[in-house]
């Protein structure tokens, strides 16, 4: 027989008697949130979704965890995307007998109605082939430039397209296979544009020093900080054999490296559709980010390659980089490289956008890898939205129907008795919220 969920559940939390006392607001509201007491503004980045294909569902446990700020009285700036150039797209699209610009826009709109039907609301959506996008990244790579931290070079070595980076042979697995995609990386000699990591090692030394919650979790941080002990490298940041990117600035020949560019999409994000483009504009809308959340695979890029990129330019780092795990089926990372992902379309609408958040945030330690089944999620979820959360809602309301006609009363007050679990819950949520 197949799993399938308490039908209680529907009854509980689709379908509640509606209370006199005030409109049904939805949970994830688009409307301006709640200012934290001290004012402060969150901003929040979910990686920018890479467009190689349609979002799998590692992609969406990323943004449903974020979006969880909205609920606890914070004022959020929540900034999310697609990432659409270099050579892995333009390969996927010529795959689809598509061009890549009508690739990109398929593929991104997917994600944006992935996020409607999960019911997820974004405060800013960017995508890195919008013309604002491309007028910050090269502003910013000018930035870079006069500051002497880019300059010419041949390089020679092992290259993974799905990484779309040079691999150093020590960390690749038998037959130089990249240890996150495991597909043979391939050799190749190119004349490209390189940034001079190597110059901000120091920097990056004192900056995990001085800052422990910059890289969480802890053990997180200690893979960075083994990372650039080991020795910094500078990296390639152009591309003379991938014609889908943003020019380099005086050299139509070469196209900036995809990591140069998506990341930059976090501060593009900020600046207004209807506004002249400018770096200095983009930082005052929100800049430095609170928090980036993203997964473990891209560590290197936003705690080593990114802080490096935005000290060049004389930026503020994010205050803190926060790298979660895999989503695991069958005991391996779901991925669209692997091919063995979970459809996250289907399983909202199997089960509905409350039970699939609810199960990723509940299952899902933050930080640690999680991996899901079905017959787990359909236990969990009827052991606690509907047979707990579910029938304490449907108590609630025939209590309500008997005794009050179904009608809360705006200035009524609490009996008496009703006071100590009062102050119980409030000290639980506070507790909770400050260990956030």
């Amino acid at each position: 027989m197949a799993a399938r969920l308490n039908s209680s559940l529907h009854n509980a939390l689709y379908s509640p008697k509606k209370l006199a006392s005030s409109p049904r607001r939805a949970l994830y509201s688009t409307s301006t949130p709640a200012s934290h007491e001290n004012g402060e503004t969150f901003v929040l980045t979910t990686p920018l979704y890479y467009v190689n294909a349609p979002p799998h569902m590692g992609s969406a446990y990323t943004t449903i965890a974020v979006s969880k700020w909205r609920l606890l009285g914070k004022k959020v700036i929540f900034i999310t995307g697609t990432d659409e150039h270099g050579e892995k797209i333009a390969t996927s699209a010529a795959a689809n007998g598509r061009n890549s610009a009508y690739h990109c826009d398929l593929i991104s709109q997917s994600y944006r109605t992935l996020w409607k039907e999960l019911d997820i609301a974004y405060d800013k959506f960017i995508r890195t082939t919008d013309a604002k996008h491309e007028a910050i990244v090269k502003e910013f790579y000018a930035r870079v430039f006069a500051n002497g931290d880019i300059y010419r070079a041949d390089y020679e070595g092992l290259y993974c397209v799905n990484c779309e980076e040079y691999k150093d042979e020590k960390e690749l697995l038998e037959n130089s296979c990249c240890p996150v995609h495991q597909m043979p990386c391939v050799a190749r000699k190119e004349d490209n544009y390189f940034f001079a990591l190597s110059k901000y090692q120091k920097q990056l030394e004192e900056v995990l020093s001085q800052n422990l919650l910059f890289v969480q979790p802890s053990y997180r941080l200690n893979e960075v900080k083994s990372w650039i002990k080991s020795g910094l490298r500078d990296f390639s940041i152009s591309r003379a054999l991938v014609d889908w990117g943003i020019p380099v600035p005086d050299d139509d020949k070469q196209t900036i490296y995809v990591w140069f560019d998506a990341l930059l999409g976090y501060i593009s994000a900020l600046t207004e559709d209807n506004e002249q483009q400018n770096l200095d504009t983009a930082v005052s809308l929100g800049w430095p980010a609170s928090l980036h959340l993203i997964g473990k695979d891209i560590l290197r890029f936003h705690a080593v390659y990114w802080p490096a990129m935005l000290t060049s330019a004389g930026l503020s780092l994010p205050k803190m980089v926060f790298g979660h795990g895999f989503l695991t089926k069958d005991g391996m990372k779901m991925g669209k490289s692997l091919g063995n992902t979970l459809e996250p379309f289907e399983l909202v609408q199997k089960f509905g956008p409350d039970a699939v958040r609810y199960f990723f945030l509940r299952e899902v330690e933050f930080g640690n890898d999680g991996d899901y089944s079905e017959d787990r999620f359909v236990k969990i979820v009827n052991a606690h939205l509907a047979n707990t959360i579910g029938n304490l809602l449907n108590r609630t309301l025939g209590l309500l129907k008997k005794n009050c006609e179904s009608t809360l009363v705006m200035d009524s007050t609490m009996a008496a008795e009703g006071t100590p679990l009062k102050d119980t819950v409030e000290k639980l949520v506070e507790f909770q919220l400050s260990s956030l």
